[in-house]
């Protein structure tokens, strides 16, 4: 049962550890597009 309770725990830190990563990677995959259209206008 303990180990059980265990692999659980670990089974949700790893889904928070993704999307952790998932959201830096669209926010800095969102960054780089404004900042590509601003220097667009910019141009």
């Amino acid at each position: 049962m303990g180990t059980r309770r265990k692999s659980n725990h670990i089974k949700i830190l790893v889904s928070l550890f993704f999307l952790l990563c998932v959201a830096l990677l669209s926010i800095s995959l969102l960054a780089n597009y404004f900042g590509m259209c601003h220097c667009a206008n910019v141009a």
